[in-house]
């Protein structure tokens, strides 16, 4: 089993038995991602904080591989991360739990994503953001 596949195995029990459960072969890196995208829509409604950790703490994993395993970093990047600044119930959680270094990494991307009806959406994300990491991006 894959690294990447046994780490998401012990992160997330829930996701142990069935037909897509994450340790079963035909499941992918990107199947894994789009399945904690809808846990995290699920998550973020119903305010559990140790869902949305465990979550996090995979996506910074994968990001740490981006110099081994493009592929992984990948995954995390586009079917996941990208997808929190779709909705603003989504961007809302990105100040208290993606890292600077994932969020500078991802900031064109959430720029394209928040910006797409011109309401300056991005702006208001980027304030946020560095008003609870501290930081000065711009």
């Amino acid at each position: 089993m894959s690294t990447w596949k046994r780490i998401a195995v012990q992160l997330f029990p829930e996701h142990h038995s069935g037909f897509d459960s994450f340790q079963k072969p035909h499941m992918t890196i990107y199947q894994i991602f789009f399945q904690l995208r809808k846990d995290a829509e699920e998550y973020i409604r119903t305010g559990n904080q140790e869902g949305l950790r465990r979550i996090f703490t995979f996506v910074e994993w994968c990001f740490e591989q981006r110099n081994r395993n493009s592929n992984v970093w990948n995954a995390a990047a586009t079917a996941f991360l990208e997808h929190l600044a779709d909705d603003d119930q989504g961007a809302a959680v990105i100040p208290a739990w993606v890292k600077p270094d994932i969020f500078k990494e991802m900031q064109s991307e959430f720029m394209k994503r928040r910006e797409r009806d011109g309401e300056g959406k991005f702006q208001l994300l980027l304030d946020d953001y560095n008003r609870v990491n501290f930081t000065d991006l711009q």
